[in-house]
C-alpha cells in the first residue's frame, strides 16, 4: 500500500510540474526560448507532445494565412454546412 501511495504522490508532483511548465509555455515560446532545453521536457511524456501539437498548429495557421489571402470559406463550404444543418447532421 505504501508503494502505491508513493506512486500517487509522485504522479501528483509530476502533474503539478506539468501545470506550472505549461502555464509558462506560451511566454517562453514568445520569448524565443528553446523549450527542449528544460529538464521537464526531457522527462515528461505529455509536455513535448503538447509542444509538438502547438508548433504544428502554428505552422498550419501560418501556412494557411500565407497561401490564402481571403480566409473566408467559399460558397460551396457554406452550402455544405447549410445542407448538413438541414439534415440534422451538424
Amino acid at each position: 500500500m505504501e508503494q502505491r501511495d508513493a506512486a500517487l504522490h509522485d504522479q501528483d508532483l509530476f502533474d503539478e510540474e506539468c501545470v506550472e511548465f505549461q502555464s509558462k509555455m506560451a511566454e517562453r515560446i514568445g520569448a524565443g526560448e528553446n523549450l527542449q532545453t528544460y529538464d521537464h521536457m526531457k522527462t515528461c511524456p505529455r509536455c513535448p507532445a503538447l509542444l509538438r501539437d502547438l508548433e504544428y498548429m502554428a505552422a498550419s495557421i501560418k501556412f494557411a494565412l500565407q497561401t490564402d489571402p481571403d480566409p473566408e470559406p467559399d460558397d460551396l463550404v457554406w452550402r455544405n454546412i447549410e445542407d448538413k444543418i438541414k439534415r440534422g447532421e451538424a
